[in-house]
């Protein structure tokens, strides 16, 4: 019986991601029975500079294969329309394997540009970032999560405002509709003139990039799609935000 109950634990785990996620918070079984419920679990972040190039050889390997890379990406080019266009690395460089940028998650205005990109099924090989052109400085955060299932995209969305924050010390970013059950959503913000210092709860895994204003941060495993609040020393002026959704 012992023996019966080790196979079935070792087995059950295998079978829910060969059946794949079903749009709810658990996988099916060909004979209907549920197993594990979807979630995510962090396991690390790249953050760093690239300085007038189209693309950022960042170094960083994902530690597994299998598991979720999600960029993020804010230009300080004013008006400049510096997004993420793509990547190598990371992955095979096809289907599941290969990166996506997500024009939803792209904005500029005074304050820079910011934009998001994702690969669903990574390999453990470096990751090279492209961008439009070589215009400015990148800022860019890659972070990696384990999910029990292959991951669904969900949503991508932006705000963005010139200048219309000149009284307050905190901004709100962007309130999602969230379609999953339990979802992954990465927000980051791209102040004109003020240093990101904080954001609030449950919102974590906060990064931000040493000589930049901009700051991004990871609500896991939610079933809100309540905004994160990014705190400043001082108003921010004009801003871009962008989010990015998985379940």
């Amino acid at each position: 019986m012992k023996k019966i109950m080790l196979l079935a634990a070792l087995l059950i785990p295998l079978l829910a991601n060969a059946q794949g996620y079903n749009g709810k918070n658990y996988s099916l079984s060909s004979n209907g029975r549920k197993y594990l419920p979807q979630s995510f679990t962090y396991v690390t972040a790249f953050n760093g500079n690239s300085s007038s190039s189209s693309s950022f050889a960042t170094g960083f390997t994902p530690t597994h294969a299998g598991d979720l890379l999600i960029a993020i990406n804010v230009n300080d080019q004013g008006n400049g329309g510096v997004y993420i266009t793509g990547g190598s690395g990371g992955g095979s460089g096809s289907g599941t394997g290969a990166w996506t940028a997500v024009a939803a998650t792209q904005a500029t205005n005074g304050a820079g540009s910011i934009s998001q990109a994702y690969l669903r099924v990574s390999t453990t090989t470096a990751v090279t970032i492209t961008f439009t052109n070589a215009n400015s400085v990148n800022h860019l955060v890659i972070y990696e999560y384990t999910p029990v299932f292959l991951p669904t995209y969900d949503s991508g969305a932006t705000s963005a405002a010139s200048g219309s924050n000149t009284t307050t010390n905190t901004q709100a970013g962007i309130v999602t509709t969230p379609t999953g059950p339990v979802e992954l959503i990465v927000q980051g913000i791209c102040p004109g003139v003020s240093t990101t210092t904080g954001v609030s709860s449950p919102w974590t895994r906060y990064q931000h990039v040493v000589g930049a204003y901009d700051a991004y941060a990871v609500n896991e495993n939610t079933t809100s799609g309540a905004a994160p609040v990014w705190s400043y020393g001082s108003p921010l002026g004009a801003y871009n935000a962008s989010s990015l959704g998985f379940y």
